[in-house]
């Protein structure tokens, strides 16, 4: 549509041209090279004479009806949209020939300031129903959801909230804990307080909290735990005795089961929808659908929750077992007659606890070499430093007083470590390299193949 609803004021079609064009025109604008600056005034010359023209033309167009009027508002409007092109194909053939040599370059070509301010004005929300779109109005506030430039922006809104904690905190996009070893009074002090600075960061930024999402939890052995009490403004948080946190169920004993039953209900629903959906494919596409839909739910994230008890080891293999099971009657065995072994070797499929011991050894090496960037978790590890025994350790071996703790994330790490270090080499410069090493050695004897 290119009429005006008033005089003077273009409607969407003519003020979409005008738009583009001025977004295009900051664009290159950001251009740092000083060698552009005449280039860049006949740009913005040149729009604003364009600008003017076509305005000009169209009120004339409206005051007379004569088509000669309208014949110049469409020449120049195509004007408008050549200009658009043109300074867009210029930007583009300079940034390919820069980034084709240094790909870091791109960002060379842009102010940060002017970016982030291109990003933010100017937005606007519409409601669609059907084929009906509402009148656009203006977003004075908020970044646009689903872009990749959003979490960034809210981090750098919410990453001051860990100044004002006493307590140690974590932060996961709007998901804040923290958290302190109690063992006074002080401690819960020190707890509270934090509360009430989350509260008073709260609303000097003028943000509310979500207090029923807002909970508490107790980690402890002990036979007869502490609880306190911890208010968010006079509000009494619920406590809770488990929870999902990044995908982990968490008690507060710190056990695994409920974490692992949780994972073999949903591998086995995963399962079953394979199996219903799946009529007449073959054997090695059911496969390939069981190591990507299923399999993944029993391994995501296993250094932190994998079990030591057999049960629990037991109560996930069996889920792989099932799978082998239905994938042999449909080659023709009986259900309870399905060599288990020799289909596990045909399929390569290693056992589950076999494959967490070889992602707890990757994770290790990732950690020694900083592709896994945590110093935090580094500094826990204790290497060995090689005196007069004919120890090939890698790590210094610790006494622990209790089995839960022994079998515990680090602790097991360690002992892998000192069982593989003289196998593989911890400081590969690859992670497949180490990774195939570790396969090798670690399913030397389950009778499967390398996958």
């Amino acid at each position: 549509m290119t009429a005006e609803d008033k005089e003077g004021v273009p409607r969407f079609g003519d003020t979409m041209q005008i738009r583009l064009l001025q977004k295009t025109m900051e664009v290159t604008y950001m251009i740092q090279d000083v060698h552009k600056y005449l280039e860049r005034t006949w740009q913005q010359r040149m729009r604003e004479l364009l600008h003017y023209s076509k305005k000009l033309s169209h009120k004339r167009f409206k005051e007379t009806s004569d088509p000669t009027h309208y014949a110049i508002f469409q020449r120049l409007r195509a004007q408008c949209t050549v200009l658009v092109s043109q300074c867009r194909r210029k930007l583009l053939d300079r940034i390919n020939d820069s980034v084709s040599n240094n790909p870091k370059s791109f960002w060379s070509y842009f102010s940060p300031t002017q970016f982030f301010q291109s990003y933010l004005r100017g937005r606007t929300l519409s409601v669609r129903c059907g084929t009906a779109i509402s009148h656009p109005i203006s977003a004075e506030s908020g970044v646009p959801q689903g872009s990749h430039l959003g979490p960034f922006l809210f981090n750098l809104f919410i990453n001051d909230i860990g100044d004002a904690l006493t307590a140690k905190h974590l932060l996961f996009a709007d998901d804040v804990k923290f958290f302190l070893e109690s063992s006074s009074g002080h401690d819960v002090d020190r707890l509270r307080s934090s509360l009430r600075a989350v509260e008073h960061w709260c609303f000097e930024n003028s943000m509310d909290l979500n207090i029923s999402k807002c909970s508490v939890m107790t980690f402890s052995r002990s036979r007869n735990p502490l609880f306190h009490d911890y208010y968010l403004g006079s509000e009494l948080l619920h406590r809770v005795w488990k929870m999902k946190d990044l995908g982990v169920i968490t008690t507060s004993t710190l056990h695994p089961d409920e974490h692992v039953r949780f994972i073999c209900r949903r591998a086995n629903s995963t399962l079953g929808f394979v199996f219903r959906f799946s009529g007449g494919l073959h054997v090695d596409s059911l496969v390939t659908l069981y190591k990507t839909l299923v399999r993944p739910l029993l391994e995501y994230n296993s250094s932190v929750w994998a079990p030591y008890q057999s049960t629990l080891i037991s109560d996930i293999e069996r889920v792989q077992v099932r799978f082998i099971r239905v994938v042999g009657c449909r080659m023709g065995y009986n259900y309870l007659e399905v060599p288990v072994p020799l289909l596990k070797s045909h399929f390569r499929l290693h056992d589950l606890d076999i494959r967490r011991r070889i992602q707890d050894s990757v994770l290790l090496m990732k950690l020694i070499n900083g592709v896994v960037g945590c110093p935090e978790l580094l500094q826990e590890l204790p290497f060995h430093i090689p005196g007069r025994t004919r120890s090939q350790d890698l790590f210094e071996r610790l006494q622990y007083s209790t089995l839960y703790q022994q079998r515990s994330t680090l602790p097991r790490l360690l002992q892998l470590g000192n069982e593989i270090s003289g196998s593989v080499d911890f400081f590969s410069p690859g992670v497949a390299r180490f990774r195939s090493q570790a396969v090798r050695l670690l399913t030397a004897n389950d009778g499967v193949s390398d996958e």
